[in-house]
């Protein structure tokens, strides 16, 4: 305890704070006086929060304490949570004490919280006022725009917390540039070197339309292979309905109709029961539990010596209704004793079949929410909504790794094909050269022999 107050002073004297408390000072401090420090927290975590309590009454401040602290998502230690609500009210501090080093350890993200609280938590609209065209079209627009803050905010936070500043970009831009210009640089002796070339503008063409071509037959192959990844998909899909309908003519193989039609009374036997005997007792049951309740809303807070009286009462009732069972069982005869038995087991019979009808209805809720889960996980799964089998999945491996090494393979045979290409062109420049020279030097040795044999 004494390093949970050590700590609530230090960070109390330092901003935004600024108390100049001591050990001793904030010690001493109980009731009101610990409640307005409490606060003073709750004001720096949302401004809203910023008053003097003695302005308001002591339930206005614990309803509005209540409800920040429910929104900040505050756990108390103690499960005891009526002790804690008296505690907060009156100020203890085994409650307050807490709560502020709780808040103050993390003050940021409560901060954050409850600005957020301020625009996400939800307005709850009566279900009967939805009804209303006008205001459920408000309640969409309403529900839209939070999503819209929600995405917002989070690309606030994605931008604020990237490791990027400005340095940085600047020098990333500097690097941009300057490998911008070693491009150009080497862009302009390749031209230069090509501009020797006879026919180099030919060769330009023929090279870009052999990229585009190659593009072209890449996309081609994807597109192929989409087309093939589809159709084993729909293969898969129509092996698995086939799988399907035979299992369901199997199922379905030995009946008839007097099976399905027993089937059919049994189930509007149980429907029957829960709707003539079940749901009626359980709708009474409640009626009777909410005026029971809205008596007891109506009527003033009873004091403890009432409750005590209650009890008593209850207490003698239960005594004199013990009396009258004695008084019974020693006045009744064996006829008796036997229609008590009957009554017994009518009562054992009865429970069983409210306990069964129970577990029933268990089981159908938990059906369905089973099926919405597997519904949810099909379409998560595919577009088509449908769960790949075990065995699929495995022949689906198989196939895509013989496509993925078929895939390096040709990989392989197009990079040997481009550098057998590059050695060629190169190749083919050099004899050019040789060509035009030799080309040169017969042509000056003709005309040696030209001028030596007309011109001796």
């Amino acid at each position: 305890m004494n390093d949970t107050v050590k700590f609530i002073v230090e960070k109390l004297n330092k901003e935004p704070f600024r108390k100049n408390l001591n050990f001793i000072s904030f010690d001493n401090l109980q009731g009101v006086n610990l409640l307005q420090l409490l606060n003073d927290i709750f004001g720096e975590i949302d401004p809203k929060q910023k008053c003097d309590i003695r302005d308001e009454g002591p339930d206005q401040t614990a309803i509005r304490m209540f409800n920040l602290l429910k929104v900040l998502k505050y756990k108390p230690s103690d499960e005891n949570v009526p002790q804690f609500r008296q505690g907060l009210v009156t100020g203890d501090k085994v409650v307050v004490h807490p709560i502020m080093k709780w808040c103050l350890e993390r003050l940021q993200e409560l901060k954050k919280r409850a600005y957020l609280a301020r625009f996400l938590v939800k307005l709850e609209v009566p279900p009967e006022f939805l009804s209303d065209p006008m205001v459920l079209e408000l309640n969409q627009q309403y529900e839209s725009l939070i999503g819209q803050f929600i995405e917002t905010h989070k690309n606030y936070d994605n931008l604020t917390s990237s490791q990027h500043t400005t340095a940085d970009l600047k020098h990333e831009i500097e690097q941009m540039e300057d490998e911008k210009e070693q491009i150009l640089k080497r862009l302009d002796r390749v031209k230069n070197r090509v501009s020797g070339v006879n026919n180099s503008s030919s060769m330009l063409e023929l090279s870009h339309s052999y990229r585009l071509e190659v593009e072209r037959e890449e996309k081609i192959n994807q597109q192929k292979a989409e087309l093939k990844s589809d159709i084993n998909q729909l293969d898969l899909k129509i092996d698995r309905l086939e799988k399907a309908l035979k299992e369901q003519q199997a199922s379905y193989h030995d009946l008839n109709a007097e099976t399905i039609v027993q089937k059919m009374e049994e189930e509007n036997r149980v429907n029957a029961y829960f709707v003539n005997e079940k749901f009626p007792k359980e709708i009474e049951a409640y009626r009777k539990k909410l005026k029971d309740c809205e008596e007891i809303g109506s009527k003033p807070a009873l004091t403890q010596a009432e409750i005590n009286d209650i009890r008593k009462k209850i207490d003698n009732v239960n005594r004199e209704v013990a009396q009258l069972i004695e008084k019974r069982d020693k006045n009744r005869d064996l006829s008796d004793e036997k229609l008590i038995m009957f009554r017994q087991q009518a009562i054992i019979i009865s429970r069983k079949k409210e306990q069964m009808a129970e577990n029933l209805k268990d089981l159908r809720l938990e059906q369905t929410n089973l099926e919405k889960q597997l519904k949810e996980k099909r379409k998560n799964m595919g577009e088509d909504g449908e769960m790949i089998k075990p065995e699929d999945f495995k022949r689906f491996v198989i196939k895509l790794r013989s496509k993925g090494n078929n895939y390096k393979s040709k990989r392989q045979e197009i990079a040997e094909l481009q550098a057998e290409f590059v050695t060629l062109k190169r190749t083919e420049e050099i004899i050019r050269k040789k060509f035009d020279s030799v080309k040169d030097h017969l042509v000056i040795r003709i005309n040696f022999f030209y001028t030596k044999i007309f011109f001796p």
